[in-house]
């Protein structure tokens, strides 16, 4: 029986990386163990896809091997938009061909986001995270919180980790539990081919070739400096570079310019066939007290018959190598002891025993790809045993989503272009967004406001905790959502589902207004987070199903808080919490805001947000300066007179934290709710409390704060009386 696997891989052919090299390799390799494998990769834009063009020959060469499909996902934000293409791409294939194992070769390590969303839809799907490099770990990057949370969720939810040396796999899993190390294997990169006979040599200067690119930490400089004081007229050594070479690296090859030369990036088979012509092929690694990498080109360099000198840290995954099948290792800063290397193997050419230095051919034969591909087929032969093929693989449940009419749970259709619940009720999937809504004037995407400032409330965009600190005072600690299953009424543009999310929520978000495709994008990096359009009395999910509920500030824009409170508690499961944020009889309704109001609301809802803009305009330059002014007892008079008077909501005052112009779009975004919400209900804490315990549940705070009651309640364990 023929095995399926479908991969995902952003860079294959005809982009020529060393990792759409190795990547390809794997594949075709796997081939010859019964694996028919087909690979999701980027679709490079027009604009950039000519600088590959002489990487036709790489695709030609694997075309039988494998299939490639490819994801085009446009220009802008690439991350995200390559995740959102690929996940649509990737899920596509699945229900058309239902793999036996789905696997994710980074980088860049957003294959592996989307291998997590793929996961969290397709549970039942064995999937394998390939590492090629250290993600969080990597010496050479500054990763952020979001990457490590990402890594971690990566490290748990994958089914098997592969790493391509023992140095990576200790460098990434000792910061995770010892249990997960029983999911990690290591395969190396593996080279093509036979293993070639040392080839005779030429006379003439000493040849090293380096093929591949020469960037960032791996610019070689100690290497000129250390042939300038060999020999810098090229009689003694020459040395090649095949590849992109950092440009300071050309400019300051000029001290050495006739023992130096760079040849253009080529096609993999003219590199190689340059690299025989040397008499010493070269690997450099950056500087570093422990190197984990292992470069792909030393791999590619075993099978030639050339020795190979390394210039790469003593403590390193290449020495770890040469060590193994023979070699030449020097630090990459040490001048001295590179000049005293290349003296050496000029006088081994001159002696005619460079020969005796190339790598033995039976150690190095165990990194053949047909051999290191072994280790990675017999792992995916376990996993594929352990799968259950589906009957019907073109469609598959789609999350927690139920119909809300008839609570039946909801497919896909073939295209994932609607939610079908069997009784003839279709939903549209629109920008990857579930819609349960009618397209009406709270569905509508004319107000392009949460296109515009859909960043505007986010802590991760305004580099502040005004949300965090907010949701935090409302829950009492975030550590209670580490693992819970939450849903979200009324998520706006995702300013607290980011927050929810970064506690380790699994979360279910949902708005009645067209801002959840804001607060999908704006979350799209967070894979255990699920964005829908729906109303708050019509909720797609299955009654009793949620360990926490969370509404902030939504219960009193609806026709009857009461009623929404209700259905909040239906969906709270027993011994679950239920949180609600609601507007007091205290709430600042002033006179003028109440004139602005009702003005507003008779006007065309196309008008709206143009009104808004307008006075915006008008009134925030004042806000400004009275604000610089008010340290003058008049001038501050008149401050907390506008700050009253004015329809634009001033936070300079509570937040200064934030900058001039998040104060200026939050001014803005509160105004525009304030002044155009359909419904403006106030309750007490009295109103709230027996509300709460009318339904069952016990009440654990009720009090005033921020800007109304805020309330937290439990829903009794069965038996448990209230």
């Amino acid at each position: 029986m023929s095995k399926r696997l479908l991969a995902l891989s952003w860079c294959m052919p005809p982009m020529v990386t060393p990792r759409a090299i190795n990547v390809s390799r794997s594949l075709a390799a796997l081939k010859s163990f019964g694996w028919q494998a087909e690979v999701i990769a980027g679709d490079l834009p027009e604009s950039e896809r000519a600088q590959f063009t002489w990487g036709r020959s790489l695709a030609e060469k694997y075309k039988d091997s494998f299939a490639i499909h490819y994801a085009p996902y446009g220009m802008g934000n690439a991350p995200a938009l390559w995740i959102d293409a690929a996940f649509l791409a990737v899920a596509d294939r699945i229900r058309q061909t239902a793999p036996h194992v789905f696997v994710t070769f980074a980088q860049p390590f957003s294959d592996h986001i989307v291998g997590l969303k793929i996961k969290y839809s397709f549970p039942s799907l064995p999937w394998v995270a390939h590492f090629s490099d250290p993600w969080t770990d990597n010496p050479y990057e500054s990763p952020g919180e979001r990457e490590f949370f990402l890594e971690c969720q990566v490290a748990e939810k994958a089914d098997a980790l592969v790493f391509t040396t023992a140095r990576t796999q200790d460098l990434v899993m000792k910061k995770y539990p010892s249990s997960w190390l029983k999911k990690c294997i290591v395969v190396p990169h593996g080279f093509e081919g036979p293993i070639l006979m040392a080839p005779s040599r030429r006379e003439g200067p000493l040849h090293l070739v380096h093929a591949g690119g020469i960037y960032g930490k791996r610019v070689p400089y100690a290497l000129l400096d250390s042939l300038a004081t060999v020999d810098a007229s090229g009689k003694v050594c020459l040395l090649s570079f095949v590849g992109p070479v950092d440009a300071a690296f050309m400019q300051r090859a000029a001290i050495v310019k006739d023992a130096v030369e760079f040849i253009p990036p080529t096609t993999p088979e003219v590199a190689e066939r340059i690299a025989q012509e040397a008499d010493v092929l070269l690997v450099c690694d950056a500087p570093a007290q422990e190197s984990v990498f292992l470069p792909s080109k030393l791999i590619d360099y075993l099978p030639l018959g050339i020795p190979i000198l390394a210039l790469t840290p003593a403590n390193g995954s290449s020495a770890d190598l040469l060590s193994e099948v023979g070699g030449i290792c020097v630090d990459p800063l040490d001048v001295t002891a590179q000049v005293e290397v290349l003296r050496y193997l000029a006088a081994r050419k001159t002696e005619g025993t460079l020969s005796s230095l190339v790598p033995d051919p039976d150690v190095a034969q165990k990194y053949s790809i047909k051999q290191t591909t072994r280790t990675l087929a017999t792992m995916l032969e376990r996993m594929a045993s352990d799968v259950l093929i589906p009957d019907h693989p073109k469609t598959c449940l789609v999350g927690e989503y139920v119909c809300p009419r008839h609570g039946v749970a909801l497919m896909a259709d073939e295209r994932g272009g609607w939610l079908l619940c069997g009784r003839n009720c279709t939903f549209p999937v629109q920008d990857g967004v579930p819609r349960f809504v009618p397209e009406g004037p709270h569905a509508s995407p004319s107000e392009n406001l949460w296109t515009t400032l859909r960043k505007t409330q986010l802590d991760s965009w305004s580099g502040t905790t005004v949300s965090r600190d907010r949701l935090t005072r409302i829950l009492g600690s975030l550590d209670q959502l580490h693992g819970k299953k939450v849903l979200e009424a009324g998520c706006g543009i995702g300013r607290f589902s980011e927050v929810m999310l970064q506690a380790g929520a699994s979360l279910y978000s949902f708005d009645l207004s067209s801002a959840v495709v804001a607060a999908r994008e704006n979350c799209i990096f967070f894979p255990d987070h699920h964005v829908c359009q729906a109303s708050i009395l019509a909720m797609p999910f299955k009654s009793g199903s949620f360990d926490v509920v969370v509404c902030i500030g939504v219960v009193q824009q609806t026709p009857n808080p009461e009623e929404t409170i209700a259905a909040l508690a239906v969906m709270v499961k027993p011994g679950g919490r239920l949180f609600i944020g609601h507007y007091a009889p205290d709430y600042p309704m002033f006179f003028t805001r109440r004139v602005f109001r009702c003005f507003l609301m008779c006007m065309p809802l196309t008008f709206r947000l143009p009104v808004c803009s307008k006075l915006r305009k008008w009134l925030w330059p004042l806000h400004v300066k009275l604000y610089a002014l008010r340290r003058k007892r008049f001038w501050s008079r008149i401050y907390r007179w506008l700050c009253v008077a004015s329809p634009l909501v001033d936070y300079q005052e509570a937040y200064p934290q934030l900058s001039s112009e998040a104060l200026r779009e939050w001014a803005f975004l509160d105004m525009y709710d304030y002044l155009t919400d359909m419904y403006k209900h106030l309750r007490t804490t009295s109103d709230i409390r027996k509300t709460l315990e009318g339904l069952g549940f016990v009440v654990e705070r009720c009090e005033y704060a921020g800007n109304g009651v805020e309330a937290s309640a439990r829903r009794p364990q069965v038996g448990e009386t209230a």
